[in-house]
């Protein structure tokens, strides 16, 4: 179905709603991890968000969770369970009814711009490439299986010092999930493209949402933490689990639970 005709459903968070769904609505909402179904009068149905908050777009139907949480204070808890003490120049205007995606990119971007002044972290990646001149190690198996007698090109083995690293494959990943989002404003939206040049070299990798690495920060890179523990949140949350399969959409969703769980640990 298309976007644009498809419905809304707003709920809010704890909260249970009755609604009236088509069989292809309800179908989606069963087969969703984010909504919890129980029968109701008249041939509605209760419809209670799971612990998750913000937005989802399935085949046939729109769901906006809100929190309980001002979004002032939910990026708060975001902020301090990522152990961020400085959230940017300039405040989010948290009043005005943007989505939580849409705070959340703010909080990000800013992040990666702090982080970008120190420049993207550089590592050692293994590589096994055909080349024209010998680099590394030769793949003598390979090369008599692929070129037989022929002396070029070379299969060659080698460790390549890149910016195409595991850590900012995430980086990119996020940056072009939100640079398709719609409710990202200008400004922040113009601040990610910018950063994107920066990024131009790393290959972009499909991560799936329950399939996000979790790099591991030494002395030269552990100014990238804030930024890969949002990354790796907004990749996470653009993906809406429907039974085996993810299904990508333009929806951003927060596992409640899971943020307090950071918080409380960081406290």
């Amino acid at each position: 179905m298309s976007s644009l005709a498809m419905r809304t459903i707003s709920l809010k968070e704890h909260e249970t709603s009755f609604e009236a769904l088509s069989p292809a609505e309800l179908d989606d909402l069963l087969r969703s991890d984010l909504v919890r179904l129980s029968p109701g009068r008249g041939g509605t149905y209760g419809i209670r968000p799971a612990a998750v908050v913000g937005t989802a777009v399935l085949p046939n139907l729109r769901l906006r969770i809100e929190p309980k949480l001002a979004v002032g204070n939910l990026v708060f808890l975001l902020a301090y369970g990522l152990g961020i003490a400085r959230l940017g120049d300039g405040e989010f205007p948290y009043e005005a009814e943007d989505p939580i995606s849409a705070a959340l990119a703010w909080l990000y971007a800013n992040q990666a711009r702090f982080a970008l002044r120190r420049g993207l972290v550089r590592g050692y990646e293994h590589r096994e490439e055909t080349v024209e001149a010998p680099i590394g190690a030769i793949r003598f198996a390979h090369q008599f299986a692929r070129r037989q007698s022929l002396p070029h090109p070379i299969e060659c083995s080698f460790e390549e010092f890149t910016t195409d690293t595991q850590m900012n494959q995430i980086l990119r990943a996020a940056h072009s999930l939100l640079l398709r989002r719609s409710d990202v404003s200008p400004s922040v939206h113009s601040l990610l493209r910018h950063q994107m040049q920066a990024l131009q070299d790393v290959k972009h990798v499909h991560f799936g949402p329950t399939r996000v690495p979790n790099p591991s920060f030494s002395r030269l890179s552990e100014h990238w933490r804030s930024p890969i523990g949002l990354a790796r949140l907004i990749i996470e949350g653009a993906g809406v689990n429907h039974r085996e399969e993810a299904l990508s959409a333009p929806a951003f969703t927060i596992n409640m639970n899971q943020l307090f769980e950071r918080f409380i640990t960081a406290v």
